[in-house]
This record gives structure tokens, C-alpha cells and sequence, in this order.
């Protein structure tokens, strides 16, 4: 049952922050780069973020098979586990996150490693136990592990229907607190959920087509697990959001009136030309190609940014909306909502930051791994207080 106090946080917002919203610049206070850390040259690629209280950063990174640990002036503290199938060990680590009691959860290929307090170490490093995990998961996804009031464990799952012309389903396995899988959690069916464009090479086989699954700019569904263990979701189009239960009811809806912001008639011509060459690289005959959306074959781009790129329930129970940037587009912003329900704050950073691996978020610290928009490399960054 929802408590009254995480529902006033979804309440139905017309116009939510009447009166005066604080906006918060969280400078940056510590960088994980190949410029300031020698080590983050080796960073693979990076699919989970976590922060203890502390103020250690833990780095789940697939390529390398362990968890990169950093103390909070960007110490480098050693790795956890490494390649391999044993206690302790990985495959394909993702998702990392803390649960209320400050254990470390890392999802693998199949199966859920959990870590403890290690005093020997001064980290959360110590193997406690593992428990199977679904069968096919999403091996290299950053989407975070999530944690609900009662200590059950929200592990995200996609699974693309399209070739029986179906959409795609998005929902979380429930686990209980010793492992055991108690049933699931859906995410509510958009209509623009990004498509699965690939042509047949063969009998059972074919080849994708990246970048081609929607148009630049285009509205997209977004959606998280919240700690009173329901789903936020929106599509995009507007600044709305909806709360549903394991029923699938809709709960609360948060609705914000804001303009839609042009795009920069520059940037879009730009974006226009990226995707026609996509389209003319395609080496089959435009006929064989399955599952091309009309906006993408007709490449039609929007002139108006979408309502909000993504949320974030974040584990104390505040939402975070990230929007668009207009203007200077070498920052990041957030709406953030309060436990009353009133947007409190608008949170900016004044860097680009990426959505996968699910960004750390506090009320007065911020972790987001980042992209390098030369080279391509990753690091991290942590803006604010060193603590969460």
C-alpha cells in the first residue's frame, strides 16, 4: 500500500511551484577524467554509478568485468571482483546501486551479487551472498537497480516484441529481500516507443541498423521505479507523468504548463543531414529493411524539443525530471519535485551528462558519467557535496 507521504510527491500538478523555485548550480567538485585520473584511460564501458555514504564512487564497468572504486577526492581505491564465475566474481556487471541498509547489488548475466561493509578495506567490497537473476536480461544497460520501502528489489527488463507486431515491453522484476522473485512490475505501453530497424541475412538472422530507431529530437517514453514501489512513465509529448500501481491504474498524474522550445534552425538542419546519410548508408534496398518508422523514412524532425529527455525516481523519493536545454545546450537541467509535491528547485549542472548509467542524484550531490565530445571517452563527474 502507498504511504501519503510518497503520494503528495506525485500529486497532480497544474502548475507545480507556485511561488518562488530556487535554482540550484551545483558546481563541479570532483572529475574522473583521462586529463585528471591516468587510470580513466582504462575505463571500459561504464554501467552503473554508486555512491556510499562516505562519499566513495563505485563504477560498474562491463568491459573490465569489476567495480572501480574512488575515495572522494578521486583516490583510486582499487577494484571489486573480477572476470569470472565464481563468489564475487562477473561476467557482465550492470546496474550497481546501494540498498537502505548501504549493501552493494550488482546484476550480471544471470544472476545478483550483493556486497557488505568490509572493515579491512574501509569499503563495501565484502562478497555476502548472490541470487539467480532473470534468464535473458538486459546485459549492458545502466538503467540502476531499484529499492523499494519494504527492501524489495526492482530489476528493469525491455523486451522487444516487433517481429510479432507487438510493442515492446518494459516492466521490473520484484525480488524479495533473500533473492526469491516475487512477481513483476509493468511499465505502461507508449506508442512511440523507439523501434527495432534491422534487415534478414538469412533464416533466424539479421543485421540491425543503429540510429534509425527515431528521428533527432524525437519525443520519447521515459519511466523509473519509485521507492513506494510504482512507475513513473511519460511519453514525452507533453510535460506529463503518470503514476500507475502493480495493477496497472493509473494513481497521480504531475503535469507542468511550459512552452515547447524551438530547436535552433541551425542544429536541426544539422541533424537532418546526419539522418539522411544514415538512411543512405543502409546497404539493402530501403524495401528489406523491417521495422523504419514513417517519421524516420519520410525524415521528418520536429522543430520544437520534446516536453523532458528523462526522469529519475530518485531513492529518497524525490522525482527528477531532466528537460531539454535551450540556449546554452553545454548543461544539464532538472526539475526537481519535493516530497510535498511542489517543485522546489531547478537544478543545474554545467556539463552535458549522459542518462545511461542512471546518474547518482541527491539533494546536494549529483554523480553522471559524461562523454568526452572529441575522443568519445568516458568519465565521470561528481557536482556538489562529496556525501550523499
Amino acid at each position: 500500500m502507498l504511504s501519503p507521504f510518497f503520494l503528495a510527491v506525485l500529486g497532480a500538478i497544474a502548475q507545480a511551484g507556485a511561488g518562488r523555485v530556487d535554482t540550484v548550480r551545483l558546481p563541479v567538485s570532483l572529475e574522473l577524467s583521462e586529463a585528471r585520473t591516468p587510470v580513466a584511460v582504462e575505463f571500459g564501458s561504464l554501467t552503473g554509478l554508486a555512491l556510499d555514504r562516505a562519499g566513495n564512487l563505485y563504477l560498474a564497468d562491463v568491459d573490465r568485468a569489476h567495480i572501480w572504486v574512488f575515495d572522494s577526492v578521486g583516490r583510486g581505491r582499487g577494484t571489486i571482483g573480477r572476470k569470472g564465475e565464481g563468489p564475487g566474481e562477473f561476467t557482465v556487471p550492470s546496474g550497481i546501486a546501494f540498498d537502505a541498509h548501504e549493501r552493494l547489488y550488482v546484476r550480471d548475466l544471470v544472476r545478483v551479487s550483493r556486497f557488505r561493509f568490509d572493515a579491512s578495506r574501509g569499503l563495501v567490497a565484502r562478497f555476502d551472498t548472490a541470487f539467480r537473476g532473470p534468464l535473458y536480461p538486459n546485459w549492458h544497460w545502466g538503467r540502476a537497480t531499484r529499492f523499494d520501502g519494504a527492501g524489495r528489489l526492482y530489476y528493469p527488463r525491455t523486451v522487444s516484441r516487433q517481429s510479432r507486431g507487438l510493442p515492446t515491453r518494459n516492466f521490473y522484476y520484484r525480488y524479495g529481500s533473500a533473492g526469491q522473485l516475487l512477481d513483476s512490475l509493468a511499465v505502461p505501453t507508449y506508442d512511440n516507443e523507439p523501434a527495432t530497424v534491422y534487415f534478414s541475412t538469412g533464416p533466424g538472422s539479421g543485421r540491425m541498423l543503429p540510429g534509425l530507431a527515431h528521428v533527432p529530437f524525437a519525443p520519447l517514453p521515459v519511466w523509473d521505479a519509485t521507492p513506494a514501489g510504482t512507475v513513473i512513465s511519460g511519453n514525452g509529448r507533453a510535460y506529463e507523468l503518470i503514476e500507475t500501481d502493480s495493477a496497472g491504474a493509473v494513481i497521480r498524474r504531475i503535469r507542468r504548463l511550459i512552452p515547447a522550445d524551438p530547436i535552433d534552425p541551425r542544429e536541426r538542419v544539422d541533424s537532418v543531414r546526419a539522418l539522411r546519410r544514415r538512411l543512405d548508408s543502409i546497404p539493402v534496398a530501403r524495401d528489406r529493411v523491417q521495422g523504419l518508422p514513417s517519421d524516420v523514412a519520410a525524415v521528418r524532425v520536429p522543430d520544437h524539443f520534446p516536453a523532458y529527455q528523462a526522469v529519475f525516481a530518485a531513492p529518497d523519493g524525490f522525482i527528477w525530471v531532466r528537460r531539454w536545454p535551450t540556449g546554452d545546450r553545454s548543461r544539464t537541467i532538472f526539475d526537481v519535485f519535493d516530497r510535498t509535491g511542489h517543485l522546489v528547485r531547478v537544478v543545474v549542472l554545467p556539463v552535458v551528462i549522459l542518462n545511461d548509467p542512471t546518474p547518482v542524484l541527491h539533494a546536494t550531490v549529483v554523480v553522471a558519467a559524461v562523454e568526452d565530445p572529441d575522443s568519445g571517452a568516458l568519465g565521470v563527474v561528481r557536482f556538489g557535496n562529496a556525501r550523499r
